[in-house]
This record gives structure tokens, sequence and C-alpha cells, in this order.
């Protein structure tokens, strides 16, 4: 698989139908008969290679067992470093091995997550759970955000429960776990090869089958909106001193005027639509920007080079680049990577067509800049790791 993305995780499935039918709303389980089909994802090889010679640090990996709760002293040593071969034992006896936010680790998921969250305009991670055969790491539980479960090798035996809350928030996760989570609703073994995303909310258990099971659980972490509506009323707050006024002295007696506190209350939330709502969307934009690493893969390599940049040099936009553009009679602003920068406003149609094509030659860029404009810009794109440079 040359490129991961949602598409690539659901296909034959299509994005537009998952969005419009099974997002925060119903599983989708997807069979391939293709144990292969994400080896060039994460194979039992990398993990070895990640678990024996990189020297794993104490909450990049854990374990766990359905029965029994590991403290960090079974299997860390003193100077926070796992110890492998006390974790392969407790393995052997039936533990999950949890590698924790594995795309922080290894290419192939940082790639993969990083295009999901420009998918989702959300935070996503990805840990792996290694389960020995006959076992489950945890009991029926809900999760508190949206996962994709990719299996990579071996199968689990998936039950299914209700959705006691729905839609669930960071809030409910006293509740995640189900001591009584009700009659199964659905069961079915998950091969390698095949993908299950499962709605927040929905109570779900999994015991591996009679061989190692190893899958990632991809987690969508969304905003939402009531993540939205708060950050609205904390910008309210910020211009309206009423808001900020402490609530009155009798609240918490008996003798409170309620119907005066209602009605206060009410003139309050109706003063909630004063706030705009692009701007705090602008905010939460931002935010998401500004968290995501950059891809700067040969930049060292570019920075050497780009001194010999011409008319003719091969450049083209980083992939997975997340940015956002201003433009006003003046200037366009450029916000990316924790930064931002201004351009005159001229610039504004070569910059877009600059960081929305994925190979062009200089000479190519539109009008709106001279051919030494032109030559100055994507020498300064290059140097901001907007752009990558493929010949001189």
């Amino acid at each position: 698989m040359s490129a991961w993305s949602l598409e690539t995780l659901i296909d034959p499935n299509g994005v537009d139908e998952f969005f419009s039918r099974y997002f925060e709303s119903e599983r989708l389980l997807v069979r391939r008969n293709r144990p292969d089909y994400f080896n060039d994802l994460l194979t039992y090889d990398d993990v070895d290679r990640i678990l024996t010679t990189r020297e794993p640090m104490r909450g990049e990996v854990s374990l766990t067992t359905a029965q029994k709760k590991f403290s960090a002293s079974e299997y860390v040593l003193g100077d926070n470093t796992i110890n492998v071969d006390q974790l392969f034992r407790h393995h052997d006896d039936g533990a999950t091995i949890i590698l924790n936010r594995l795309q922080r680790r290894h290419q192939p998921l940082t790639e993969l997550t990083a295009a999901l969250e420009l998918e989702f305009s959300a935070r996503v991670q990805a840990n792996v759970y290694i389960t020995p055969p006959g076992n489950q790491g945890f009991n029926p539980h809900f999760d508190t955000h949206d996962v994709i479960v990719l299996q990579l090798a071996g199968s689990k035996r998936w039950q299914l429960y209700g959705t006691p809350i729905e839609l669930t928030l960071k809030g409910h996760g006293d509740l995640a776990r189900q001591r009584e989570p009700g009659e199964v609703s659905e069961e079915f073994d998950l091969r390698a090869g095949d993908t299950l995303y499962v709605p927040r909310g929905l109570v779900h258990e999994a015991i591996s089958t009679d061989e190692t099971s190893m899958h990632i659980t991809v987690g969508v972490l969304s905003w939402t909106w009531f993540d939205f509506l708060v950050e609205a009323v904390e910008s309210l707050a910020a211009e309206d001193k009423d808001v900020r006024a402490a609530l009155p002295r009798r609240f918490a007696r008996g003798d409170v005027d309620a119907e005066g506190f209602k009605k206060t209350f009410a003139d309050l939330a109706g003063r909630l639509a004063s706030v705009d709502p692009e701007e705090v969307r602008l905010g939460f934009a931002d935010r998401f920007i500004d968290r995501r690493r950059p891809f700067l893969r040969n930049q060292l390599r570019a920075l050497s080079d780009v001194k010999r940049l011409s008319l003719n040099s091969l450049v083209g936009c980083r992939p997975l680049l997340s940015y956002r553009i201003e433009e006003d009679d003046e200037t366009v602003r450029l916000r990316f990577h924790r930064r931002e920068i201004n351009l005159p406003a001229y610039a504004a149609a070569v910059l877009r067509f600059a960081l929305e094509t994925p190979r062009f030659t200089v000479g190519e860029l539109p009008d709106g800049l001279d051919d030494e404009g032109k030559v100055v810009l994507v020498r300064r794109l290059i140097r901001e790791g907007l752009l990558q440079l493929f010949e001189i």
C-alpha cells in the first residue's frame, strides 16, 4: 500500500458513506480475506525491533489482562526503561502487551495518523495490542472516543453489547467499565486484514482465539459541539462582565429568588448568540494546525541545495501539510507549524498554487510574481518546510 488513509482502511466502503451512515452511529465491519493487507503498516518483526533494540520507556509500553492490573514495578527497571525479558514472561503467561501511541515511533503509523487527522480534523493516536491465544486484555467496556481496529495477525472473537450512553464524552470515562453489559447483540471473529469501526459508547469485548492476536486500535479524539460551546462561553465571558459576575449570595439557600435566578440565566444564555462562531471555529482550527508535527523528511539536504534553486527546479508541496490562509486587501497570512508569515496580497494565487500542487517547476507558478520573485518565494517556502525539493 503506497499511502494509508481512511479510504484504504475501510475499502471497499467509501468515505462519504462512512460519514453519512456509520460515523458516531453504528459499527462497520470490513471483511477482506487478505491476511497480508496491513503488512506494510506494521509486522511482528517491526514490534520485535521496537521492543528489543530501541529501549522503550515506561509509558510507551504497558501490560494488561482482564483479570489483573499490572504495576510498573513488574516490568519497568529503575531507570524507567522496560524490562523486556520480564515483559515477555508476563506475555507468555497471558498478558496483553500494549505499545502506546506507537505513531510517535513508527513512521508508517505516523503517516497514517497524520492522514486521518486531516480527514477528521481531530487528534488521532495508534495503540498496538498483542494478546496470547485464548486471552483478553479488557473486560466489557466502552470507549469515550471513536476507534478503528485494524487486525494485523491472528484473530479475536468480538462481542458487542448495547450503547448505554450515546456519543460519550471524556467525562463518562468512569462509567466505561461495564460489569453487567447485558445481552450480546452481535458476535464475530475479526481476522488478519479485517477492519472494524466502533463508535464511542458501544460496549464491547474481544478474546483472542487459538493463536496470538495483534491489532492496532486507531483512536479518533474528536472535538465536539460541547467543546465548541464551552469555548464560545469563554469568549463571551472575556467581553461581557455580567457573565463574569458572582452567583447570587443566597443561591445555595432555600430562600433564593429562584425566578430571578432563572431570568438572569435566560438573559445570559441569550447573549451567547452574539458570539461569532467563525472566530471560535478559527480558534479550534489554529489549535489543530499548531499541535501537528511538521513532516520534514530530507529537509537538511534541501537547506543545503536550495541556494542553487532556479526556474527549472522541480519542487512540490509536502504531503500531510496542515495550514490556513487568510487574505485581506493588502496581506495574505499563512499559518503553519505554530508559525505565521505575511506576504503581499498579490502573492495569494501563487502561494495557493504552490501549497496545493504535488509537483511543479518554479517557472510554472502562475502570474503574480516575476521570475526572480518566484524563486525567492519558493526558496522561502522550502526553508519553512512547506515545499519539498525534488530536483535542482
